[in-house]
């Protein structure tokens, strides 16, 4: 007996040891994370004046709620204010979003429980895709855009259609989970092939839609690469804030009002981790009969 609870006590010390080891990795992770958010509100509430003279070099005296005022009248890109690229985001992600989310399911759908010819082949072209580079696609997809007059347009949500990638693969790895007693039981009752995936399979897919629509939303809300160079016309807050930098690096004095929009412009997407952070966690993948 002694023997074993001598060899139980350094199994546990070490357990504790690792614990604490990660424990303090962890903290460290969160301090990173939390310290540049906590610096930008600092930077955003100090005064310009206070600012332009000190830069960064002084923690500020007083606190100036105005910058975030100023950040809705002051800031310009593109000929849109602050509102004005915030509704291009809203239009942009959203609808970028929905759209993506919506043509992966049908043709994750249509692939995953329909045999024919074409299938596994789009299903690997879907995966290849997911390997090849971004910047690779996007002269093709500049000439495409400019060849369907749909660049610079807010048309270009279209390019957002393509059924394939990410939001494919995990909604045919769900598709292909669910049993097909679900679609014999509603073609006996005399349902058609689309009534049964908008009834009954779309249905059982909500979750992971939703959570793939989110990621999808957030992606394209922080994303100033491709209103950039597609949508020069119509600045997102992600694209007109980047653009908006560069134009005022030679004014200091602009730096808080510019973190304040920065900020603003997180709020959104941390509203919508914390609505739906459950769908962020739990993606359900599995279907509703096993066997």
């Amino acid at each position: 007996m002694k023997e074993k609870e001598s060899g139980k006590k350094p199994i546990s010390t070490s357990f504790k040891i690792v614990k604490i080891v990660v424990a303090i990795i962890f903290a460290i992770h969160a301090i990173t994370l939390v310290l540049p958010v906590a610096w930008g509100l600092v930077v955003s509430l100090t005064p310009t004046d206070f600012f332009m003279l000190n830069g960064f070099l002084k923690f500020p005296t007083s606190i100036e709620f105005n910058n975030y005022v100023e950040a809705f009248t002051s800031i310009e890109a593109g000929g849109f204010t602050f509102s004005g690229m915030l509704i291009n985001s809203v239009w942009w992600a959203a609808g970028g979003a929905f759209l993506g989310v919506a043509v992966s399911a049908m043709t994750a759908y249509a692939v995953a429980r329909y045999k024919f010819m074409l299938g596994p082949v789009i299903y690997w072209v879907a995966v290849i895709s997911m390997m090849i580079p971004i910047m690779s696609n996007l002269t093709a997809l500049f000439k495409l855009s400019a060849a369907m007059s749909i660049y610079n347009t807010p048309f270009m949500l279209l390019t957002q259609m393509s059924g394939m990638g990410f939001n494919f693969v995990v909604l045919y790895s769900f598709f292909k989970g669910i049993s097909g007693e679900y679609a014999e039981a509603a073609f006996i009752d005399g349902a058609g092939h689309f009534r049964v995936f908008l009834t009954i399979y779309a249905p059982l897919a909500v979750p992971s839609m939703i959570a793939l629509g989110l990621t999808t939303f957030i992606g394209l809300w922080g994303d100033p690469q491709f209103p950039l160079l597609f949508m020069p016309e119509y600045p997102t807050l992600a694209s007109g804030l980047y653009t908006y930098q560069t134009a005022i690096d030679r004014v200091p004095g602009m730096t808080p009002i510019l973190y304040a929009c920065l900020l603003i412009t997180t709020i959104p997407v941390l509203a919508l981790f914390v609505i739906f952070r459950d769908k962020f966690m739990d993606m359900q993948l599995s279907g509703g009969i096993k066997g």
